[in-house]
């Protein structure tokens, strides 16, 4: 009957329809990256992103020169096209307690304003193109249930004015600074060395440019400071909330059940000292 030749002919048109713009987006968001493209390797923990800056101008002037590195906060200059190369990192702390130790799971970075959904997968490599076109702050979050914190796992982009770009640059490529004086000095003291009573070191995980701290397992502490690196512990708190951050060293696990930064049982004054520097760390 018409009735149903018009049942089958208007969904088959209504597919057609989506069809098409649906592939031009598969062809568009797999297309090779121009030569001047930013290339970011974005890395999924538990329950936190990183990111790693792999051009050669990209490159610290200390130690090794290696690559440019932050976490939760992904720096990219204006009106630039972004090649984003997606890994899937863990497995580096390894506890007694399963639940203490991390592991290497399936991710999905998303940036809604900026791009599209992409898989972030153990042992595989994925990749998608980022731009945006004018400087801004872009908000994000893990789109793939990844774990106990999944619904915690935000990320930022941090889009810089070309000049504003070039300054950042700049500033990544130096080492940590080294405070001379202070609780800041006390806390370097503290995040250096071994904590008394056998509790443990910050530089298990941790990693500060131009000292012996150089652990991936944990995010990157350099520029901890800058004011690009607006949040952290998974972009849940802002950088600035100094009370967070007391909360988030007083007790990990009890401000982000499940968090793979243990508990050091760590004093007031300790605490104190060690925000002291990670604040000097700009």
């Amino acid at each position: 009957t018409r009735l149903e030749i018009g049942w089958t002919i208007a969904p088959a048109l209504i597919l057609a329809g989506v069809m098409v713009p649906t592939i031009a987006g598969i062809w568009d968001l797999a297309r090779k990256p121009p030569e001047d493209a930013l290339n970011v390797t974005v890395e999924g923990y538990q329950w936190w992103w990183g990111f790693e800056y792999t051009d050669e101008d990209m490159q610290t002037n200390y130690g090794d020169n290696k690559p440019i590195r932050t976490a939760d906060v992904l720096v990219i200059p204006e009106d630039r096209v972004v090649y984003l190369s997606l890994e899937a990192e863990g497995g580096l702390i390894q506890k007694e307690a399963q639940a203490d130790s991390d592991f290497m799971v399936i991710h999905s970075f998303w940036i809604p304003e900026l791009a599209g959904k992409q898989d972030v997968v153990p042992g595989r490599t994925n990749h998608i193109l980022m731009q945006a076109d004018e400087p801004g702050m872009y908000e994000g979050q893990c789109a793939e249930f990844c774990g106990l914190q999944h619904g915690r796992m935000l990320v930022r982009v941090r889009a810089l004015s070309a000049e504003d770009w070039e300054a950042w640059v700049a500033n990544q490529k130096d080492p940590g600074v080294t405070p001379t004086g202070g609780q800041a000095s006390q806390g370097m003291d503290l995040f250096m060395g071994q904590l008394s009573g056998g509790r443990g070191s910050c530089i298990e995980c941790h990693a500060v440019g131009g000292t012996d701290a150089a652990s991936p397992a944990g995010p990157e502490l350099t520029h901890f400071a800058d004011p690009t690196h607006e949040c952290f512990a998974g972009c849940i708190w802002e950088t600035t909330d100094r009370e967070a951050l007391k909360a988030w060293l007083r007790n990990p696990d009890a401000v982000k059940m499940g968090s793979k930064m243990p508990n050091y049982q760590l004093t007031e004054e300790e605490i104190d000292a060690l925000v002291a520097y990670l604040y000097s760390l700009k």
